[in-house]
């Protein structure tokens, strides 16, 4: 983070990428891990966090990295279950907070994870995502790196950028060559 102008440091722990695994409290109990996002403050800066800060975190970050906690917004948003952080803002009515903030600072949204819903929000209050020029470019940031987690679209842009890549495939676990393969020649453990 070497830009100069401010970031709305968004801690989306519960994110698109997250939620569709129905796992609502594992994932609100890794949302508890929000308060760290505080030590990326900078002055001007707007923090938006799906779990209360206590004030005694709050000073000893700021102590520590001499900003003041005057020059930081925070906004603490309340509870929404397993969502993602961008709905539950909406949800609890603070979307045109942040725009006047973010907005009056000129901030570009640094989101935890980047999702569908982050880039939405960024254009929603009007900011680009950092690091990225502009939201569309951040699209297709998303685009390319959901495409390239899968093994076929990681395999067609390699096969484009010409890498060498094993052919790979898909044997059954049952053939012999198979089990010689992924035990090692051993052949103590039976199927």
């Amino acid at each position: 983070m070497t830009e100069k102008r401010p970031s709305v440091v968004f801690a989306n722990f519960l994110s698109d990428l997250a939620v569709d695994l129905d796992e609502g409290r594992i994932l609100m109990t890794w949302a508890q891990q929000a308060p760290r996002k505080a030590w990326l403050l900078r002055p001007g800066d707007v923090f938006v966090t799906p779990v209360p800060l206590s004030r005694e975190f709050l000073r000893y970050v700021y102590d520590l990295t001499g900003v003041p906690p005057e020059s930081v917004a925070v906004i603490e948003v309340p509870p929404a279950g397993a969502v993602p952080l961008a709905r539950a803002v909406r949800e609890a009515g603070l979307v045109e907070y942040v725009r006047a903030l973010a907005g009056d600072r000129g901030a570009a949204l640094l989101p935890t994870a980047l999702d569908a819903s982050a880039i939405a929000f960024a254009r929603d209050i009007g900011i680009d995502v950092h690091p990225y020029p502009t939201v569309e470019a951040a699209e297709v940031a998303l685009r390319m790196t959901m495409l390239l987690n899968t093994k076929t679209g990681f395999r067609e842009a390699a096969e484009r950028l010409r890498m060498r890549l094993p052919r790979g495939g898909c044997a059954g676990a049952r053939r012999p060559k198979v089990w010689r393969a992924i035990s090692w020649g051993t052949t103590s453990v039976s199927w």
